[in-house]
C-alpha cells in the first residue's frame, strides 16, 4: 500500500507544459481500461482514467484542443489533448456532464495512484 496521500489541490498538465491544470477535490475513483479504444489511444496495454468531478476541474494554462468520435456504445465522446505535443489530458463523454476523465499520468504527483479496478481484462 502506498504511504503517499494526494493533497489537494492537484496539478497536472502535458509533457511540454503547454497545457497545466487543477483539480480542487479527490478523484471520485482511479481505474485501468483495457479495452481496444484506450490501448490504441494510449499506445500502451490499458489507459489510467481518473474521473473528477467537472466543477472542481480547472484549466490554469494554454487551450487543449478536442477529438471527437463515437465511443464503442455509440455515446458521443470528445477527447482533449495538447496541440503542441499532443499529450491526451482529459476526456468527456455525452451525457456525463458532471464529470470528466483525467488521465491520471498528466499529474504531477502520482505516487499515491493505486487503480481501485481493472476494466475490459
Amino acid at each position: 500500500m502506498n504511504s503517499v496521500q494526494p493533497v489537494l489541490p492537484m496539478t497536472g498538465g502535458c509533457s511540454c507544459g503547454a497545457i497545466r491544470y487543477e483539480i480542487s477535490s479527490f478523484p471520485l475513483l482511479l481505474y485501468t481500461c483495457n479495452c481496444t479504444d484506450c490501448q490504441t489511444a494510449s499506445g500502451s496495454a490499458f489507459a489510467l482514467n481518473m474521473p473528477v468531478a467537472t466543477k472542481h476541474f480547472h484549466l490554469l494554462k494554454g487551450e487543449p484542443q478536442g477529438w471527437r468520435r463515437p465511443s464503442p456504445t455509440g455515446a458521443d465522446v470528445t477527447s482533449w489533448f495538447c496541440g503542441d505535443c499532443g499529450g491526451r489530458i482529459y476526456g468527456e463523454r455525452a451525457g456525463r456532464l458532471e464529470s470528466i476523465n483525467v488521465r491520471a499520468g498528466t499529474l504531477d504527483e502520482i505516487r499515491w495512484l493505486n487503480p481501485a479496478a481493472h476494466m475490459f481484462m
